[in-house]
């Protein structure tokens, strides 16, 4: 089994990413007399106070079907597909599956059916907002328990651009590719 990531390894979610990241240059408001250093992640410091910030998981999450696609991942997938057992586990909520399901299924040229997304995305549930890693973590935890020992010669790869997902991955001894190409922080 290959398992696919989503947002930001198969759709390129930057542009909704305003909605749930502080540090991002539209949340960023610049007064006279303000210095700003940029610190090793590309993210603005300022020496200014910065408001409060609230994340708004419901219009980032909304805003998904306006995602580009990250054509070498998407066509990976593709490639992929005939030959193994394919899952996608995404941090993105419920609430959106019709979305992503028309998304996945206009971004891959019909190639996959409703019935396909339906048997093998797995998505966070409404309400959950557990951090990526610790959520498919968990999954992952479900997946041995219903596998027994086969994990391990199940799961061949994982595709993800998650730096702590990768890092889970990884401390639990599964091959994953960083797709994390245009600064996803999630």
């Amino acid at each position: 089994m290959i398992i696919f990531d989503l947002d930001g390894t198969l759709a390129d979610c930057e542009h909704r990413r305003h909605f749930v990241d502080p540090r991002h240059p539209k949340n960023i408001e610049i007064t006279s007399g303000c210095t700003i250093k940029i610190n090793s992640q590309g993210y603005g410091e300022s020496n200014h106070q910065i408001n409060k910030f609230t994340p708004d998981w419901k219009s980032f999450y909304e805003a998904c079907d306006k995602d580009e696609p990250i054509v070498p991942t998407i066509r990976t997938f593709i490639d992929l597909f005939d030959e193994k057992e394919i899952k996608i586990w995404s941090g993105r909520c419920e609430s959106v599956r019709e979305k992503t399901t028309n998304w996945l299924i206009e971004q891959t040229a019909h190639f996959l059916c409703r019935k396909w997304i339906d048997k093998n995305l797995k998505m966070r549930p409404i309400g959950d907002y557990t951090p990526d890693d610790q959520l498919k973590e968990k999954w992952l935890n479900e997946y041995i328990d219903d596998m027994g020992n086969q994990i391990y010669h199940d799961i061949e790869f994982v595709f993800d651009s998650d730096k702590k997902s990768i890092q889970m991955w990884r401390i639990r001894g599964i091959f994953v590719f960083d797709c994390n190409q245009i600064g996803s922080q999630f």
